[in-house]
C-alpha cells in the first residue's frame, strides 16, 4: 500500500474517530501503566473508529446547518428591516414630493399673481399717463384760448380808448385806467391758471413715480417666487438622490 492523497484524506476524515476511540480507551483503563491490550484484527475497533468519526462529522454538520440557519434568519431579518426602511423612505419621499409640488404650485400661483399685479400696475400707469397728457393738452388749449381772448379784448379796448381819446382827454384817461385794471385782472387769472396747470403736472409726475415703484415691487416679488421655486426643485432633487442611495443600500444588503 502506497501513501497518497486518498490515504491522507481517509486519515483526516477518520481523525475524530481515532480521537474518540483513544478517549474511550483512556476512560476505561484503570491502570495507565499496563492498560488492556487490543485484540489483533478487531473489527469492533474499526467499527468504533468509523462510527465515532461519522458521529463527529454528523454533529459538525448539524452545527454548521444551525449556524447557516441562524445566518439566514439574520439575513432575512435584515432584509425585512431594509424593506421596512425602504418603505418608510419611499413614504417620506412621496410626502416630500407632494410638499415640493405644493410649494411649486404655490410659487407659480404667487408668480402669476405678481405678474398680474405688475400688468395691472402698468395698465394703470399707462391710463394715468394718458389722463395726465389729456389734462395737460386741455389746459394748454384753454390757456391759449384765454390768451387769444385776452389779447383780442385788449386790442379792442385799446382801439376804443384811442377813439375816445380823440374825443375827450378826461374820458380817455378813465377808459385807459379801466382797461389797465381789466388787463391786470386777466393777467392774474392767467397766472393762477398756469399755477394750477403746474400743480396738475406735478401730481401726474408723482403718480407716475408711484406706479414705477409698484412695478419694481412686483418684479421683486416675482424674483422671490422664482427663487422659492428653484429651492423647491433643489429639495426634490435631494429627495430623489436620497431614494437612490437607499435603494443602493438595500441592494447591497440583499447581495450580502
Amino acid at each position: 500500500m502506497t501513501f497518497g492523497y486518498a490515504l491522507l484524506g481517509a486519515l483526516v476524515l477518520l481523525l475524530p474517530g481515532f480521537a474518540g476511540y483513544f478517549g474511550l480507551r483512556i476512560g476505561e483503563a484503570s491502570d495507565f501503566v499496563s492498560p488492556r491490550p487490543d485484540r489483533p484484527n478487531s473489527n469492533l475497533t474499526i467499527f468504533l473508529i468509523v462510527l465515532l468519526a461519522l458521529a463527529a462529522h454528523t454533529a459538525e454538520l448539524a452545527a454548521c446547518r444551525e449556524e447557516h440557519d441562524a445566518e439566514r434568519a439574520a439575513l432575512e431579518a435584515r432584509a425585512a428591516e431594509a424593506a421596512a426602511a425602504l418603505e418608510a423612505l419611499e413614504a417620506d419621499r412621496i410626502a416630500q414630493r407632494d410638499d415640493t409640488l405644493a410649494a411649486l404650485a404655490a410659487a407659480d400661483a404667487r408668480a402669476a399673481a405678481a405678474e398680474s399685479a405688475r400688468d395691472a400696475a402698468v395698465a394703470d400707469a399707462s391710463a394715468a399717463r394718458a389722463d395726465a397728457s389729456a389734462a395737460l393738452a386741455a389746459a394748454a388749449a384753454a390757456h391759449d384760448e384765454q390768451s387769444a381772448r385776452a389779447e383780442a379784448e385788449h386790442a379792442s379796448a385799446l382801439a376804443d380808448a384811442r377813439a375816445q381819446l380823440r374825443d375827450a382827454t378826461d374820458a380817455a384817461h378813465g377808459v385807459a385806467e379801466r382797461v389797465a385794471a381789466a388787463h391786470a385782472d386777466e393777467l392774474a387769472a392767467v397766472r393762477d391758471e398756469l399755477e394750477l396747470l403746474e400743480h396738475a403736472r406735478d401730481t401726474a409726475e408723482a403718480a407716475r413715480d408711484a406706479t414705477a415703484d409698484e412695478c419694481k415691487a412686483a418684479e421683486t416679488e416675482r424674483d422671490a417666487a422664482a427663487e422659492a421655486r428653484d429651492a423647491a426643485r433643489a429639495e426634490l432633487a435631494g429627495a430623489i438622490a436620497a431614494r437612490d442611495a437607499a435603494r443602493a443600500e438595500l441592494a447591497d444588503a440583499v447581495t450580502a
